[in-house]
């Protein structure tokens, strides 16, 4: 005998789904209408933070449970920091990380009520045009970059430690060995050491792990 299954497609209107869906939108038009891309989250000081690119300007944006607002000048003052990239809570403090790649990326720091710059543009290197990644590791902020292995004149990705001012620490700077690692995408304290998940688009992509030293490879 033959069975046959005959399958009913109903036309569901999109608000019955909507309505359904466990999902919870957030954001508003306030947002929305300011920003193409939100790159990375984080909790500080009871309110939720977010970076991003809004028409080709780095921008941060509170939320309190409410109300979404900008805290910070669109690129921080500068138009060639297209987008905020990375962002990391330490020592009562919010770090971003931005792209610019004219002068290199930058780091800012907020203290809650104002923004202070806290690297040279690209660690003095044009070809770091972007902080990719922020995390705190041994009680320190670590910072991870873009460094396109594909312009001119780049030897590939960084990660560099935070000592305070504008200090930094380049605790690899020869991209692992392998120039065609061009960028830390991805910082991660676990089980006492810093995991680095690296982009590689010519023989793939890397996570390696650091204990603490040694340094400046």
């Amino acid at each position: 005998m033959l069975s046959v299954l005959v399958v009913i497609c109903l036309a569901i209107p999109m608000e019955t789904i909507k309505a359904l869906d466990p999902w919870t939108e957030v954001s508003n038009s306030t947002l929305t209408s300011s920003e193409d891309l939100i790159y990375d989250m984080v909790s500080y000081d009871g309110d939720l933070y977010t970076v991003g690119n809004g028409n080709f300007d780095a921008r941060v944006w509170k939320y309190d449970g409410t109300n979404w607002s900008q805290v910070n000048a669109d690129g921080f003052g500068d138009t060639n920091n297209a987008s905020a990239r990375s962002i990391a809570v330490h020592d009562g403090n919010l770090y971003v990380g931005t792209w610019n790649s004219t002068t290199g990326g930058e780091i800012w720091q907020y203290d809650g009520s104002s923004w202070t710059q806290v690297n040279l543009d690209g660690f003095s290197k044009t070809t770091n045009r972007a902080i990719t990644s922020l995390e705190v590791y041994d009680g320190k902020i670590y910072a991870g970059t873009d460094n396109n292995s594909g312009l001119a004149n780049t030897d590939g990705t960084m990660a560099w430690r935070y000592d305070g001012g504008n200090t930094w620490t380049a605790i690899y700077a020869g991209a692992f060995g392998d120039a065609n690692n061009e960028a830390i995408n991805a910082l991660e304290t676990h089980d006492g050491k810093l995991y680095i998940g690296v982009t590689n688009y010519t023989t793939g992509i890397e996570v390696g792990t650091w204990d603490g030293s040694p340094e400046g490879i």
